[in-house]
């Protein structure tokens, strides 16, 4: 059974790979044109198209990796004991690889989406369509005929960066003379919105924001609450005092209040949004962090260092800080919860993530005038918010539980 979720991720990565492979060959492609432009002096367009075109480039050697590990993990089926001795090798591992696959995850998400999440479709035909259903929409091939390296890379680059574009307009066709304008079918898996913009690939992208909000703010909470809480846990009476203070002022603003008015001083950009989510969150870490280091403080190993000549970095670094590592996991687990529902909130009213950009939040706000025409607008949003939050705290509980 330890075997089922393996071979389950491998089949989805096959599956997936199967169902973009013309998108991941062309990003491949992209790449090995580019790396031949600059040796040839046609550099220019290349390190100018890296704003548009680097995150399929990203995504595409992610998808490699990842399909060169499924790859292994199908390999590996065949041999059961070889797969038995390393499950029982990796049981201790079980905390690092569902990072290692959200992180997997975050980039490949372009590869992911089969539409551009911010490009706005006809809205005659593709506005509010419900879930499982099609429209056609203009999509475009490239003639790669006797085309120069620099001409080639970029029509296939234009090709990948508005792939299943809901509009090929005049513009492009004239920018781009290679690609030539077709109608097609297409499919919305989980219907659009008021834009006629795919919901299926806004949640997607929305999903990153959240991932990769929520653990840039985690990881700066860490750093504060660890800091404090063992500054507060080692150096004295007087430190102990005034950080325990400081922390008890914090945690007398209620949290949303706090955010709202950090948020209204300082800007919503994304850095300023992680950075607040993170002054908003550290206290209870670090109270948990000092309350441990106290407790540690007085055990005989601890006195035997000190006797021994160890420095108090080598003390915190080789004693207290392994002791807390369960309890840091399990509150980090915690804390991305409350994050991520922190970062909701705040782009449901309107002081979050910005739209075109998509976020959990302000696709449930931009929901509201539809609750009772588009269903799906507000309530797939909400499904995956409490998905991943219910996730997230099962597995902090099972990590709780089990340490090991």
């Amino acid at each position: 059974m330890r075997n089922v979720g393996k071979i389950f991720f491998a089949l989805v990565v096959v599956g997936v790979a199967t169902w973009r492979f013309q998108l991941i060959v062309w990003a491949i492609e992209s790449i090995g044109l580019s790396v031949v432009c600059i040796f040839i002096g046609s550099a220019g367009y290349v390190f100018g198209s890296i704003e548009r075109i680097g995150a399929y480039w990203i995504a595409a050697g992610a998808f490699v990796v990842l399909l060169v590990s499924a790859a292994w993990i199908l390999y590996r089926l065949f041999n059961a004991g070889r797969l038995s001795e390393e499950n029982n090798r990796s049981r201790s591992g079980g905390f690092q690889l569902p990072l290692r696959m959200l992180f997997m995850f975050v980039l490949i998400i372009p590869i992911l989406a089969p539409f551009n999440p911010a490009e706005q479709g006809d809205l005659s035909s593709a506005r509010l369509l419900p879930p499982l259903t099609g429209n056609r929409i203009q999509l475009a091939s490239i003639e790669t005929g006797d085309l120069g390296v620099e001409r080639l890379l970029r029509s296939i680059n234009e090709r990948i960066v508005h792939q299943h574009s809901a509009v090929y307009g005049p513009d492009f066709q004239r920018e781009v003379p290679e690609l030539n304008v077709s109608t097609s079918r297409s499919f919305f898996l989980l219907g659009t919105d008021d834009l006629g913009r795919d919901v299926f690939s806004r949640l997607l992208y929305a999903i990153r924001e959240s991932l990769v909000i929520g653990a840039a703010a985690v990881s700066l909470t860490l750093f504060l609450g660890v800091a404090i809480g063992l500054t507060a846990g080692l150096g004295g009476r007087i430190a102990d005092a005034l950080l325990m203070r400081l922390t008890d002022v914090f945690l007398a603003v209620p949290a949303l209040i706090l955010l709202l008015m950090l948020v209204a001083f300082f800007g919503n950009s994304p850095l300023l949004l992680v950075t607040t989510l993170a002054l908003t969150g550290w206290m209870n870490i670090a109270r948990v962090v000092r309350a441990e280091t106290l407790n540690a403080r007085t055990r005989e190993y601890i006195f035997i260092s000190k006797m021994l000549g160890k420095t108090p970095y080598q003390i915190v670094r080789l004693h207290i800080l392994p002791n807390l590592y369960p309890t840091i996991r399990s509150a980090a687990l915690l804390q991305f919860c409350s994050v991520l529902l922190a970062e909701a909130a705040l782009s449901f009213l309107g002081v979050g993530i910005q739209p075109p950009t998509p976020s959990l939040g302000n696709m449930i706000n931009e929901s509201l005038p539809y609750l009772t025409q588009a269903w799906w607008m507000s309530v797939l949003p909400g499904v995956v918010l409490t998905g991943i939050i219910i996730a997230a705290n099962a597995y902090s509980e099972k990590h709780f539980r089990h340490p090991g």
